[in-house]
């Protein structure tokens, strides 16, 4: 039945694994992969970066983070709800 949202078991589970997996990519690949490519095509370095309110960013970061979880495992319910089914 297409058109129905219907949440996967274990969502809240779910959508916080998606969400650290995510971080935790975007950590890798603005951190030691690509960090200072990414720092030097920006023109920023590392003093201006360690101004920053880490916290904030992070924080800020992984809500945004949970917010795109949350909608793409609802999206994904939508579309295909007989594999979400019990």
């Amino acid at each position: 039945m297409q058109g129905t949202a219907a949440p996967c078991s274990g969502t809240i589970l779910t959508i916080i694994a998606a969400a650290a997996a995510g971080f935790l990519v975007g950590g890798l690949w603005y951190g030691p992969l690509l960090g200072k490519v990414w720092m030097a095509e920006l023109g920023f370095t590392k003093e201006e970066l360690a101004k920053g309110n880490m916290v904030q960013i992070y924080g800020t970061t992984f809500v945004l983070s949970l917010i795109s979880a949350f909608f793409l495992g609802h999206l994904l319910a939508y579309l295909a709800p007989d594999r979400c089914r019990q």
